[in-house]
């Protein structure tokens, strides 16, 4: 478990002990207009590729995207330096990328926002982006597909990728790298501390438009546009803006759309100023204008698979082998160390995952071992210890005025291999009216595996409005994984209190799920159940169940045809009377995203 830094919570507490009179004493019309953050805006890095200790290529103009919990770094101009070859098939909206000494193939789907190595789904929570005709992708995912290894220096703005293979490049490549040869190429430079002050890069946009209609005024506007981006000691610090000037009326806007100071180092991030919160269970995804911290410095939520770590002991020289559900997911050689480790191997969630490891050693004796392990996002890997803290502004992203103000936590711990508990909570206190209003959610919850197919999830649910009313509530599942599918069982209680403060839909009732893959075409997708209203909600009650049937097809499986049956019971309490309904209905649904 990884300990906190002293001076890190010398800070927080002091931020905790400010926010808690913040919901008391900070008026609804301060910083209503604080500014919001630009999600998509590029930074200037130092780029430095090496081969073993030798630098071989370096660029202080590098531009990647910090999303504030992972890096996206462009293909386009990656690519050549790292022996890929990169397609683009604009019928799919899909990026193809080839290793060019091993054959490993490799795809980027834009629309969906997933990547996939030789079919398998991985690194899901780190979704490409289509940025100024460049596809930005998860470091991790090109890690995985070069074969590289790549650090970040959030001190000195320093991205450093390490391969073992001389790079690809084109001409106007390689005449830059030839340019810096001489000093590079000789001996990589010992690192020399810098100023604890400085300013690594000033980008600025300016335009002049003008306007003139047969009905208004004409219009003459002068628009700068700026970012910087440099650091003090440990911290990284970010600033950009808007000024609009009116020429004919002499009126100025400025508008400050960035201001950030970020610590990023041992795997701790602390954020000042603008950043992103996502507590998914109460207040969701936010922008934040206050104070962030968080460790680890990546956390992924709403997963669409599962990570584990498989390691084992072997014989210097013997070659490992991986088979994830009947495929070879990656080989290893095995070092004087004696050991092997594969990390972060992404399994499938809601099914009983194959896993096989297959030892070749030098004498030709083959070693195979077999394990069964069922997978949810719930379950971490052993020793996780994640925290979030949170505080200050909120809103929307897509919104202008800040909604409110809050303060929340969030804390996921592996306790064993098989068992996870999570804590999360928030406070907000939204700009509604006159009346101060203060909503509290938590949801603490563990998470079992009981045998290779059986896991259970258990979850205490508390929330309401400060003021008023505070009610809690409670949800159990149990869920059964198979090979080729899934049946789920959830129960649960919550009030109409609870989700003022937890994102839940109130009711009281039970579950049940269930999904079939005959093959890895066709899905089988079902679901019945039976809700009743909570005791403080008006009387209603609703019952029902429902059945999909999809088939996927095309060349990657991106494209489906689905056909669902439906029918419903409903009842409900107004003060006109009762109201019942028997509903049924059918939908068919056609999804293409590659060409036939």
């Amino acid at each position: 478990m990884e300990k906190i830094k002293f001076k890190n919570i010398f800070i927080l507490w002091w931020v905790f002990l400010l926010s808690a009179g913040f919901f008391l004493l900070i008026p609804k019309e301060i910083m209503a207009s604080s500014p919001g953050h630009d999600q998509l805006e590029t930074s200037v890095v130092l780029l430095i590729i090496k081969k073993d200790t030798e630098i071989i290529f370096q660029d202080p103009f590098f531009e990647l995207l910090d999303l504030e919990g992972y890096l996206l770094v462009p293909i386009n101009s990656l690519a050549p330096k790292l022996g890929l070859e990169v397609s683009y098939r604009r019928s799919e909206n899909k990026v193809v990328i080839t290793e060019a000494t091993n054959g490993l193939y490799a795809e980027v789907f834009i629309d969906e926002g997933v990547y996939r190595i030789e079919g398998e789904l991985v690194w899901p929570d780190e979704p490409p982006l289509l940025l100024n005709r460049d596809f930005y992708i998860s470091i991790r995912f090109l890690e995985s597909v070069a074969g590289v290894k790549i650090t970040w220096d959030d001190r000195y703005q320093e991205l450093t990728i390490t391969t073992d293979r001389a790079p690809l490049r084109d001409g106007l490549e390689e005449t830059k790298a030839s340019e810096k040869s001489g000093a590079i190429r000789e001996k990589e430079p010992s690192p020399q501390e810098g100023p604890t002050l400085s300013l690594s890069a000033i980008r600025y946009e300016v335009a002049l438009e003008h306007r003139s209609d047969q009905f208004g005024p004409k219009k003459l506007d002068g628009i700068l546009k700026l970012r910087t981006d440099g650091r003090a000691e440990d911290w990284s610090l970010s600033a950009g803006g808007r000024l609009n000037y009116d020429f004919y009326d002499h009126f100025l806007d400025p508008d400050l759309t960035l201001l950030r100071a970020k610590y990023n180092e041992d795997n701790e991030l602390i954020i000042l100023g603008n950043s992103h919160l996502d507590l998914e269970k109460t207040i969701e995804k936010k922008d934040l204008w206050g104070a962030l911290y968080m460790n680890p410095d990546h956390q992924p939520r709403k997963q669409v698979v599962a990570y584990t770590d498989l390691s084992g002991h072997a014989l210097e020289g013997d070659e490992v082998q991986l088979y994830l559900n009947d495929r070879l997911f990656k080989t290893q050689l095995v070092s004087t160390e004696g050991m092997f480790l594969f990390k972060d191997v992404p399994l499938r969630i809601k099914r009983v995952n194959l896993i096989r490891i297959v030892i070749h050693r030098k004498n030709g004796e083959i070693l195979q071992t077999i394990q069964k392990i069922s997978a949810c996002p719930r379950l971490v890997k052993v020793d996780t210890n994640e925290i979030l803290i949170a505080t200050g502004l909120y809103k929307q992203d897509n919104k202008e005025q800040w909604e409110g103000v809050m303060i929340g936590f969030r804390n996921r711990i592996g306790v064993t291999e098989h068992t996870t508990v999570d804590l999360e909570t928030a406070m907000t206190s939204p700009y509604r009216g006159e009346q101060k209003q203060n909503f509290l959610g938590t949801d603490a919850g563990i998470a079992f595996r009981i045998n290779n197919n059986l896991i259970c999830t258990l979850d205490w649910l508390l929330g309401g409005d400060t003021q008023t009313t505070i009610e809690s509530g409670a949800e159990a599942s149990l869920l059964y994984c198979l090979e080729n599918g899934y049946f789920e069982t959830i129960v649960f209680y919550i009030p109409g209190a609870v989700s003022q403060g937890v994102k839940v839909s109130p009711g009281r009732g039970e579950k049940v799920i269930g999904e079939l893959e005959f093959n890895k075409n066709i899905t089988l997708k079902t679901e019945g159940y039976l809700i009743d209203s909570p005791p403080d909600l008006l009387n209603w009650s609703l019952k029902g169940g429902n059945l999909t049937l999809s088939k996927k097809f095309g060349k990657y499986q991106q494209s489906s045809i689905a056909g669902g049956l439906k029918k419903e019971w409903k009842m409900e309490e107004t003060e006109e009377g009762t109201l019942e309904a028997i509903e049924t209905g059918s939908s068919v649904k056609y999804t293409l995203r590659e060409r036939v």
